[in-house]
């Protein structure tokens, strides 16, 4: 029997981003899934702890990008979001449902260049 691959580059992490009003939006990732996709929980807004999903990642080869697929694991929204290469800013794109803001969000504590 084999064993689903996960992206070995991607470590559980927690991140916090800020809107452009100074809104806090924490990304707490905990479990990779096949083919490269993430479980986590979000708090932003009236969103408490929600169960993620982030799935189908492509990368733009001009900037380095990655284009994810996002979603509430209980269907709530799906959208796309765009995380710049050094995923210190998302945008959030293209809600095909629910109610998840389209707004940008920056890294409060920006990863340092290795």
């Amino acid at each position: 029997m084999s064993t689903p691959q996960t992206s070995p580059n991607l470590q559980p992490t927690k991140r916090v981003y800020l809107d452009e009003h100074g809104v806090q939006m924490t990304f707490n990732w905990t479990r990779p899934m096949p083919q490269g996709g993430y479980l986590g929980e979000v708090t932003f807004g009236s969103y408490q702890k929600k169960p993620i999903q982030v799935f189908d990642a492509k990368l733009d080869n001009t900037d380095g990008s990655k284009t994810w697929q996002y979603q509430a694991q209980d269907g709530a929204f799906l959208c796309s979001m765009k995380v710049s290469s050094d995923r210190n800013s998302i945008t959030f794109f293209a809600r095909k449902k629910g109610d998840w803001p389209l707004i940008v969000v920056s890294a409060r504590f920006p990863l340092q260049p290795e």
